[in-house]
């Protein structure tokens, strides 16, 4: 592979360099459409990523909720800060994490793995005892 890359834009070829290549430019972004191959499931997908954005900010939201409910007044804001950061952390390993399996191996492999992580982490949830 030369040290340069096509990219089309607007229909006419572009040379990019390799660094350039890894991001696109952003008419092409624009050009996406949902709808396109996939029979009209673009709908779906905007949907279901609505959703899934919702019940992440819900369950955010529910958690400093219960975090604040835990702690004094005194030790609050360093213990949010520190959940914070852990969360930006566990989200931005996860991302890179998943980008080298989901590479190296196939998106099924990567749901696969995702789902016995799930189930793994219920180990640790704290069971109620009933009254």
């Amino acid at each position: 592979m030369s040290a340069s890359f096509q990219a089309t834009l607007a229909g006419k070829p572009r040379q990019m360099s390799p660094i350039r290549a890894a991001v696109p430019p952003a008419p092409a972004v624009q050009q996406w459409e949902f709808t396109g191959e996939g029979g009209g499931q673009g709908d779906v997908m905007i949907a279901a990523l609505v959703l899934l954005g919702l019940g992440w900010n819900a369950g955010l939201l529910a958690g400093k909720a219960m975090l604040v409910d835990a702690t004094s007044s005194a030790t609050r804001a360093r213990t949010q800060g520190t959940c914070d950061v852990l969360v930006a952390l566990a989200g931005a390993g996860g991302g890179i994490g998943a980008g080298f399996v989901a590479s190296a191996t196939t998106y099924a492999t990567l749901c696969c793995l995702a789902v016995v992580a799930a189930v793994a982490l219920l180990a640790f949830v704290p069971r109620r005892k009933s009254a």
